[in-house]
């Protein structure tokens, strides 16, 4: 049984006792398939990092990235075996290349904590110059364009307000 069978078989359980209608047990069926697949994508990526050593360095990739993905949304593959594939290549190759690199950084504390207030606030101004992004599996609608722009200039995806 695959993630889409599970995640079906889930939401219909969900749907027949809430005695919710056939969209709200889709909504529930989209959720439960993103909540399994990502989960075990996170699992995996971390078993795997732990059995190569490099649990964290792919830590370090995974919250800066998982954080300007709030902003940017992200790549989007065609399939989820692919997005799996591409996770898993991308985090650990970030994570074995960090931990190569990272001998030849002596950085003291004051200039580590300044590189990454420069990295952010760049890719802060990237993610609200560009973002959101079309890709060829994720078009955006002119609205939601709008709608994801005024967000990150509003500064409540900050929690600001």
């Amino acid at each position: 049984m695959g993630i889409p069978d599970l995640s079906c078989s889930i939401a219909n359980y969900f749907g027949r006792e809430l005695e919710l209608d056939e969209d709200k047990t889709d909504i529930l069926r989209y959720g439960f398939e993103v909540i399994i697949g990502e989960g075990l994508k996170v699992i995996s990526i971390f078993v795997m990092a732990s059995l190569l050593g490099l649990t964290p360095y792919v830590l370090v990739t995974f919250l800066t990235v998982g954080t300007y993905r709030l902003f940017s949304g992200g790549y989007h593959s065609e399939t989820y075996s692919r997005c799996f594939i591409f996770s898993m290549f991308f985090f650990l190759g970030m994570g074995k290349i960090t931990q190569l690199l990272l001998p030849y950084f002596k950085l003291s504390v004051a200039q580590i904590i300044t590189l990454i207030f420069i990295v952010f606030v760049w890719s802060l101004w990237i993610a609200i110059k560009w973002a959101p992004a079309e890709t060829p599996n994720k078009p955006l609608a002119e609205d939601e364009k709008a709608d994801k722009r005024n967000f990150l200039l509003s500064g409540s995806c900050f929690g600001f307000w």
